[in-house]
């Protein structure tokens, strides 16, 4: 179903097409213009036709689109510029770049970038500046306000992604054709690349077909619509039988396709086309440009703000019912705490104790290895002991064997006397000889009690 945005008109210097919304289809109403905008600027006609079209509460946007000859469209290469050095660049040189460029020109661009180091393709259109600045200024007087002024050709362009849908995706090609003219435009997903313009009728479908194919990439098979006065159909078999295939025009759109203002009028608003604006208009538009930035700007800084103070009352509302948790249980993990406190206390004084029976010589096995060793008759009266070394105190008939048995062990070394041996005699004994005797446990003496061989003790031999 055919849709209208917003109110539309398709103007040229002699006719006027408006096309605007309605309950079920919009309403068109056409126009003969028998007069041309006067010297001060205004339109009267076209100022009252404007003014009958309103209605009462209507929004005031209105979207313009310059029918041919009164705009030119043509792609150009040129140097890559910014938008404003590349109009001022036109307008300088209209005369050189658009054929029929006389007196001033209201000049509209687009460009796109080419290959590094090659121009870039503009695709650019020129409208004398006295049609619309007559057009503004009618508009302002019947009340309506002027949105885009743009070609034809790119209102034609959106009817064609409208009507054949698959245009939006490949290259392709729009015949418009009129009385005395057939424009082939040239698309590229939907974008308007080139205007080119022929003969009417069929006198050029042999140029045509080869313009056509021409611009298929790697020979593919063309997509081409058609658009525009009922004899479009003559051109369309002619281009049949040159391999030309034309795709129909769906049945919703068959009422408005036969006259391409109609089109232009209905899909003024959704025009790709580059817009013709004047140095004042361009620079409302940039103004209010910059205050729509302003204010999405500033919108985005409160939804920020709002976003972050949510953000931080969340935050607070989740670390309040985690301190609540943490204080229900707080209790229980303090006793969990101090018991594994102790346990660890515990499991430390356990490894302390394990560490120092481990490195603790073990003297029980080395002691009554000694003790079998004694010669008859001798005995040990005291044992001290500190780290590896050994001391001893004894009696003895003769301390000389003591000291060579002792001597003779293996689980001690380094057996020495640091006291000189004394005679002594004990009450109602015979007399007997005290020593003091010094050693040491070697790399092995601290090997467990299992691991120390012991040998039967001789007769007589004791350990007090």
């Amino acid at each position: 179903m055919v849709k209208v945005i917003r109110p539309g008109i398709a103007i040229s210097a002699t006719k006027l097409c408006i096309a605007r919304p309605g309950a079920t289809r919009p309403a068109v109403t056409r126009l003969t213009l028998a007069s041309t905008p006067g010297d001060n600027g205004g339109w009267p006609e076209l100022t009252q036709a404007l003014r009958e079209a309103a209605r009462p509460g209507e929004p005031g946007d209105l979207a313009v689109a310059l029918l041919p000859p009164l705009v030119e469209v043509r792609r150009l290469a040129l140097p890559p510029l910014a938008e404003g050095e590349l109009l001022q660049l036109l307008s300088r040189n209209a005369a050189r770049y658009f054929v029929g460029a006389r007196g001033s020109q209201t000049l509209g661009a687009r460009q796109w970038r080419g290959l590094r180091g090659d121009a870039s393709p503009v695709l650019a259109a020129a409208a004398p500046t006295r049609f619309v600045n007559a057009i503004h200024a009618a508009a302002r007087d019947a009340g309506w306000t002027v949105a885009a002024v743009t070609p034809a050709e790119g209102a034609w362009a959106a009817a064609a992604i409208a009507m054949w849908p698959s245009f939006a995706r490949r290259t392709a090609q729009l015949l418009v054709h009129e009385e005395h003219r057939t424009l082939l435009i040239e698309l590229d997903r939907g974008t308007v690349t080139g205007v080119r313009r022929f003969r009417g009728g069929t006198a050029d479908a042999e140029r045509i077909a080869a313009a056509i194919m021409d611009a298929q990439p790697d020979g593919t098979a063309p997509a081409v619509g058609a658009i525009g006065a009922p004899g479009r159909q003559d051109l369309i078999r002619a281009l049949g039988v040159r391999a030309v295939a034309v795709s129909p025009v769906p049945g919703d759109w068959q009422e408005f396709a036969d006259s391409a203002d109609v089109v232009a009028a209905l899909f003024a608003s959704a025009s790709a086309g580059p817009a013709l604006a004047s140095e004042s208009v361009r620079a409302v538009w940039h103004d209010r440009a910059r205050r729509v930035t302003r204010l999405v700007a500033g919108a985005a800084l409160v939804l920020y703000a709002m976003a972050a103070a949510l953000e931080l009352w969340g935050v607070h509302r989740e670390l309040a019912a985690v301190q609540a948790q943490r204080a229900a249980i707080r209790s229980q993990v303090s006793a969990t705490l101090i018991g594994r406190s102790s346990l660890e206390d515990a499991y430390r004084r356990l490894a302390a104790i394990a560490a120092a029976q481990r490195s603790a010589p073990h003297w029980a096995p080395v002691l009554a290895e000694l003790g079998t060793r004694l010669p008859e008759g001798a005995y040990f009266t005291t044992i001290r002991t500190r780290g590896d070394s050994l001391v001893v105190d004894g009696m003895a008939v003769s301390a000389s064997k003591v000291f060579a048995a002792i001597d003779a062990s293996p689980h001690l070394t380094g057996v020495r006397a640091p006291a000189p041996v004394r005679r002594q005699a004990p009450e109602g004994e015979d007399p007997m000889e005290r020593f003091t005797l010094a050693a040491s446990l070697p790399g092995a003496a601290g090997l467990p009690p299992s691991a120390i061989p012991t040998k039967p003790a001789k007769a007589g031999g004791k350990v007090p």
